[in-house]
């Protein structure tokens, strides 16, 4: 049984057409790349598979149990964690407040991490995040003044309190700077080495292909490709999805 098993997942809005029967398996401890073209429906299957949208077709399974009709804190207490597009912390919270909010779903409120009420083994693991991401220094400092690749970090941190089986994440380098993109990287490799199985969107081909060890590819809504870095990087249909069909080189 695969971990995560999404089966001719369909969704529409209006007359646009976001997945025209997405097919993905992903088996645990792998890590496993998802890319196309912006609008190939890559963030809409996150969202339908984390609960935030429900598919109009289709079946997703986490270990054999669907997850149609379930909301996104069920998804997210089954053992799926998301990252965003565009980074999530709680920018006035310091980091390590933002860290112990990761908890919530676990048996802990936020209002007990907001008002500093955390049980120690609680702020034991949170403490031990930051310093796995290099960010012990900034333990109270507010979320807003760090750089955005520290909040990149920041938010995986807060993602891994909750202790996901599956981490879905959303474009993870994007905005962050090459030094920190190597840190990220390194952290992911480490946490798929612990046991969390990853799927992640990119746009930096040179960190998807040197993360996964198998990749799918998105067109249009739907799965046109699915196989190793290797055999995707020159596969006629994935460069045409990105930069056309080839033009014609005969004389006149």
């Amino acid at each position: 049984m695969s971990l995560l098993e999404v089966s001719g997942v369909a969704k529409h809005f209006g007359g646009l057409t976001a997945l025209a029967g997405v097919d993905i398996t992903v088996e645990a401890g792998e890590i496993v790349g998802l890319i196309g073209p912006n609008g190939s429906g890559k963030t809409t299957l996150f969202h339908c598979i984390a609960g935030a949208l429900a598919p109009d077709a289709g079946e997703i399974r986490l270990s054999g149990q669907s997850l149609l009709g379930v909301g996104p804190h069920v998804v997210c207490a089954r053992g799926v964690g998301r990252t965003f597009q565009l980074v999530r912390v709680f920018p006035q919270l310091s980091a390590l407040d933002n860290v112990l909010a990761g908890q919530s779903h676990r048996a802990e409120s936020v209002a007990a991490a907001f008002s500093g009420a955390s049980r120690p083994e609680v702020k034991r693991r949170a403490v031990a995040l930051l310093d796995f991401m290099g960010l012990t220094d900034h333990a109270t400092t507010p979320a807003s003044e760090l750089s955005y690749g520290q909040q990149r970090l920041l938010e995986l941190a807060t993602v891994l309190m909750g202790e996901p089986d599956l981490l879905l994440l959303d474009e993870p380098t994007a905005g962050v700077n090459p030094v920190l993109v190597d840190r990220l990287l390194a952290r992911l490799r480490e946490i798929n080495r612990r046991g969390t199985t990853i799927v992640l969107i990119e746009h930096n081909m040179e960190a998807v292909m040197g993360l996964s060890s198998r990749m799918y590819a998105l067109a249009m809504g739907r799965t046109i490709a699915e196989g190793t870095p290797e055999a995707l990087r020159s596969n006629p249909t994935v460069l045409e999805s990105y930069f056309g069909p080839p033009r014609a080189t005969g004389r006149r």
